[in-house]
């Protein structure tokens, strides 16, 4: 009903033909559709961000095992050899 009167206002030019509640209701589920468009934008962009902050802490976890092991193998050879 809402898409019809918005769908008639448009295709002939008369605001008249929306009445009132009409309009009203169309914004009011603008508004509901808008919203629902900034919740999933907000779960959307907290996703990313604790995606992003997880693989940020393992690189850094992996990183510092990576040169722990370097150096003690690195520690271990220097010994051997000198």
């Amino acid at each position: 009903m809402v898409f019809q009167c918005y769908g008639w206002r448009r295709r002939n030019g008369d605001p008249r033909l929306c009445s009132h509640v009409f309009r009203h209701r169309h914004y009011h589920h603008h508004f509901h559709r808008m919203l629902w468009r900034i919740v999933v934008v907000v779960v959307v962009v907290v996703v990313v961000v604790v995606v992003v902050v997880v693989v940020v802490v393992v690189v850094v976890v992996v990183v510092v095992v990576v040169v722990v092991v370097v150096a003690q193998i690195v520690f271990v050879v220097v010994e051997i050899v000198f």
